[in-house]
C-alpha cells in the first residue's frame, strides 16, 4: 500500500466532482491518524483498500451469516490426558475475512509499539535475547491462561482504534472485524482465537 497523499486526495476528488467541504472533512480527519497509521474514511473505504467485497464486509460487522465469517473447530492438545481441557478451540477466519485481517495487521497492528515487557509475536528479539532476561532469576514463573485471546471483549479492541485516531464509527467496525461472537450466545464480542489480528491486539490492548 503506497502512503496516503492529502495532495492527490483532493485532486482525484475535485476531479470526481465530490463537494469541497467533505474532501476538507475527509484531510481533516486524516491528518488525527496516529503512528502513521492509514485513514480509513467509511467502511467502502476499507473494502477498496483491502479488495474484500463491502458486502461481505457490512454482513460481518452486522454479525450476520457468522458461519460465513470463521470455521470453529477444535483441537486436541499436546499430552492433555483426558480431562475436560484436553482439546483446543480453534477459530479460524474465512478468505475474505482472512484478508482483511491480515491488512488491519500489516497496516495498523504491526506500526504499534508492544509494552516493553512484552516479548510473544514480537520480532524485536529472538528467543535467546528474550530468554537471557531471566538468566540469574531466582525463580521462573509460567503460566497458560485459559482462552486467552477470547477474555479480550471488543470495547477494548474499540478503544485501541480510537486510540489510533480512527473516528469512532469506523473503529466500531475495525473492532467487529478483528472479534466474534462466541457460540456460547453471550452478547460480549470476543477476540478470535488463530486470527492474524489477535497477536498484537492483545499486545497492545494489554499495554494500553
Amino acid at each position: 500500500m503506497t502512503r496516503w497523499s492529502p495532495q492527490s486526495y483532493l485532486k482525484a476528488g475535485r476531479q470526481a466532482g465530490v463537494s469541497e467541504s467533505i474532501l476538507q472533512n475527509a484531510v481533516q480527519t486524516a491528518k488525527q491518524m496516529k503512528h502513521r497509521c492509514p485513514p480509513i474514511f467509511t467502511l467502502k473505504h476499507l473494502a477498496h483498500l483491502t479488495d474484500v467485497p463491502y458486502p461481505f464486509l457490512h454482513r460481518t460487522i452486522s454479525r450476520k451469516y457468522r458461519a460465513e465469517a470463521y470455521n470453529v473447530f477444535k483441537l486436541k492438545k499436546q499430552n492433555a490426558g483426558h480431562g475436560p481441557d484436553r482439546f483446543r478451540w480453534i477459530c479460524a477466519p474465512t478468505e475474505d475475512l482472512l484478508r482483511v485481517q491480515r491488512w488491519i495487521n500489516t497496516h495498523i497492528l504491526s506500526k504499534i509499539q508492544p509494552h516493553e515487557a512484552s516479548f510473544a509475536y514480537d520480532n524485536r528479539n529472538g528467543v535467546l535475547e528474550t530468554a537471557q532476561l531471566h538468566c540469574g532469576a531466582t525463580w521462573l514463573i509460567k503460566l497458560d491462561l485459559t482462552n486467552f485471546f477470547e477474555s479480550i471483549l471488543e470495547p477494548q479492541v474499540y478503544e485501541l482504534f480510537r486510540s489510533f485516531g480512527y473516528q469512532p464509527l469506523v473503529a466500531f467496525e475495525l473492532s467487529r472485524l478483528c472479534t466474534r461472537v462466541r457460540a456460547t450466545g453471550n452478547p460480549d464480542q470476543r477476540h478470535g482465537n488463530n486470527t492474524p489480528s489477535a497477536p498484537h491486539n492483545h499486545l497492545d490492548v494489554i499495554g494500553a
